[in-house]
């Protein structure tokens, strides 16, 4: 099996690679991730989510509103 070594160059060293990698985060999301992060936020921050919205929520993403519910209790 094939290690791959750290990117640690003298210029920026562990640091430089850590913050090029924490640059890489949300930015290079796709597109429908970052939509459905938009959509299931607020729900997440419900303390319920009645079926009709969780329902709505579901057909707007294309998912179920069952899955919907599993991916809030996540």
């Amino acid at each position: 099996m094939t290690q791959l070594a750290p990117e640690n160059d003298a210029a920026g060293g562990d640091e430089d690679v850590a913050r090029r990698v924490a640059e890489r985060g949300t930015v290079s999301l796709p597109a429908e991730a970052r939509r459905r992060a938009a959509m299931m936020g607020p729900l997440a921050a419900q303390d319920a989510v009645p079926i009709a919205t969780a329902r709505d929520a579901g057909q707007a993403l294309g998912l179920s509103e069952r899955t919907i519910y599993v991916l809030l209790r996540h």
